[in-house]
């Protein structure tokens, strides 16, 4: 009985963090959704700056993407762009990691972990009542 017990107050114990921990974690996913939101619209407002440029053109000028400059600012673009996705990611991991929200390989392992010893109270419980049943 004893056992069970303490099996179920581990278990409701780690439930009861895993919920908290979950909780964080849609707070956290929320905001990440906010900022994501807000670099799209600024993104969105460049593309339409640029397009507004690139109307005012000469019309010899229409060929523009065999332009270097245009090239260029292409390859910048694309580096800001590779750049902003690696600090959002390493912001990301460092929320996480301040927050003590764990991450969801851990929250599989901490699982994986609770089921394994789950089986093993219970196969040793078996075990118990077994002998019991032998003795009476």
């Amino acid at each position: 009985m004893a056992g069970k017990n303490g099996k179920s107050q581990l278990q409701n114990f780690v439930e009861g963090q895993l919920h908290e921990a979950q909780k964080r974690w849609n707070g956290l996913e929320n905001e990440a959704g906010k900022v994501l939101k807000n670099l799209v619209a600024r993104g969105q407002k460049s593309r339409k700056e640029l397009e507004n440029l690139l109307h005012k053109l000469n019309a010899h000028d229409l060929n523009l993407l065999e332009n270097p400059t245009v090239k260029q600012l292409g390859k910048r673009a694309n580096k800001a762009s590779v750049e902003v996705r690696k600090r959002l990611d390493t912001l990301h991991a460092r929320v996480i990691e301040v927050s003590g929200v764990a991450s969801q390989n851990q929250v599989r392992e901490i699982s994986r972990e609770i089921n394994r010893l789950s089986k093993k109270v219970d196969s040793l419980a078996g075990k118990k009542t077994d002998r019991d049943e032998v003795r009476a």
